[in-house]
């Protein structure tokens, strides 16, 4: 992959409800409440988190944006900066492969804060960092993420294993997210 530009540690997304911006330290106790939460974790990983398991997921989040420039962010409510969730692009696993991933605090959930966090970081992707390709993965139980990823024009894309559980995989191409914008 080509160097890519220099990231801002915040970063507005083109929308009135909320602002996206890197991790720091700080951050720990809105990822702890959010990684510690069943209902938010029923879908990801391996599910709840512990304050340790928290802390090195946090060290991951901010060793990806010190190693390769871009990364999650720390999805904030732009009225109150009350911390909502994260939503970004990583590296899937340890591929080339870059994927979108996401969680939102669960009484935020059906407000569609998702779906313009998700779209702000596709636009990044595609548009600042010129990726040809991202993927996101969900399991097939989480009907709420499938909608949010088909709304976004991701396509599925097959099948694969993660965390022991078999996932959806799916996918957009640059040229497919590029046409789709409103002109």
């Amino acid at each position: 992959m080509a160097a890519l530009p220099e990231v801002p540690s915040s970063f507005l997304a083109p929308t009135s409800r909320i602002r996206l911006r890197r991790f720091t330290p700080d951050d720990f106790a809105g990822l702890l409440e959010l990684n510690s939460d069943p209902e938010v974790m029923r879908h990801i990983g391996t599910g709840v988190r512990t304050d340790s398991e928290t802390h090195q997921h946090l060290e991951r989040i901010l060793d990806h944006w010190a190693t390769h420039g871009f990364g999650i962010w720390a999805m904030l409510l732009r009225d109150s900066g009350r911390f909502a969730g994260r939503c970004g692009l990583q590296h899937y696993e340890t591929s080339d492969e870059i994927e979108l991933s996401y969680a939102l605090a669960p009484d935020l959930w059906g407000q569609g804060l998702v779906l313009e966090a998700a779209q702000a970081s596709l636009a990044f992707g595609f548009s600042t960092l010129a990726l040809p390709r991202i993927i996101a993965t969900v399991r097939s139980a989480n009907s709420r993420s499938h909608r949010v990823l088909e709304k976004l024009g991701m396509r599925p894309a097959g099948q694969r294993e993660r965390y022991g559980h078999l996932v959806d995989q799916f996918a957009i191409d640059r040229a497919d997210f590029l046409a789709a914008l409103p002109t």
